[in-house]
């Protein structure tokens, strides 16, 4: 069987993700939320890569979950 959801990928930077453990919080907090796929996270860069299903979530409903699980301000990075 196909799957013929159509994902969306985005990169997300994220400021004041300073760390190693910073990047595993957000990780774990990205991995759980309804909608998102695949999660990828750079702290060297401050990017997150989200791979996600637009018809669950939105890039808006992205930061805004980061912004209140880990208080990050994040935005997308085109």
């Amino acid at each position: 069987m196909v799957d013929l959801k159509e994902k969306q990928r985005v990169r997300v930077r994220i400021v004041g993700m300073d760390c190693y453990s910073c990047s595993l919080l957000l990780d774990r907090m990205l991995r759980h939320v309804k909608g998102i796929e695949r999660v990828r996270v750079n702290y060297v860069l401050d990017t997150v890569f989200v791979e996600f299903d637009p018809s669950i979530i939105s890039e808006n409903d992205i930061l805004q979950i980061i912004k209140k699980k880990t208080g990050y301000v994040a935005f997308i990075n085109h």
